[in-house]
């Protein structure tokens, strides 16, 4: 029997096929490779900010970091996975954090340099309606699109509730926010249909809670 050599050609072919193959997975899962190489064992953080429950696991925040535990009593590091610096995240700390079913919102906060005063800025919010596996980061220049210039000065949001489709956010500058598509649009509210005033400590709010029909608002000077 003669045996003819294979032909570089068909070589070539027979390579990028198996390169291809290889490949296939990694592009079905694209949108997790930013959460896998960003994710690590442990709570990420000793410094913890706040702890919620999406109705099937808790969601643990601290620093920049966002953990949820995976499995067991969560009495050993292994029980949990922490993320940081995912696609849709924003800069600094996470200032809030609120889970509902497969919806995630943080927000965020870092200080900065004002002149020659040293400044707390928001970096806006990051949403996921994946339970985490995808973000949308939300820049205050969005939800604030008439402030051209420093949106994030002195503005954070540091409480965020999230009810029949509705998030709901408290902001330092601004007293209340409101959006009904997930954060694509937004509604800023001050009390008594008032202009913002930045001198009115009722238009700086820290907290909010939301229960039926009402809202509570917590202001601070």
């Amino acid at each position: 029997m003669e045996i003819k050599p294979v032909h570089d050609g068909f070589k070539q072919l027979l390579l990028l096929l198996i390169v291809l193959c290889l490949l296939t997975p990694v592009y079905l899962v694209e949108a997790d490779i930013s959460r896998i190489f960003s994710a690590r064992q442990g709570l990420g953080s000793n410094d913890l900010g706040d702890i919620v429950w999406d109705g099937k696991k808790i969601w643990v925040s601290g620093g920049g970091i966002l953990t949820t535990k995976l499995w067991g009593n969560g009495h050993s590091s292994t029980d949990w996975m922490s993320y940081s610096g995912m696609d849709g995240f924003g800069q600094g700390a996470i200032a809030a954090l609120c889970a509902s079913g497969d919806t995630l919102i943080v927000s965020w906060t870092y200080t900065g340099q004002h002149g020659e005063e040293t400044a707390t800025y928001g970096d806006g919010l990051s949403i996921s309606v994946d339970s985490g596996h995808t973000w949308r980061h939300v820049p205050l220049s969005d939800i604030f699109p008439e402030r051209t210039k420093n949106a994030g000065y002195y503005t954070t949001t540091y409480d965020i509730s999230f009810l029949g489709g509705t998030i709901w956010c408290s902001t330092t500058s601004g007293f209340l926010l409101k959006s009904e598509d997930f954060g694509y649009t937004w509604v800023n509210i001050i009390p008594n249909d008032e202009t913002l005033n930045l001198q009115n400590p009722n238009h700086h709010a820290q907290c909010l809670d939301i229960y039926s029909d009402t809202i509570w608002v917590g202001t601070f000077n």
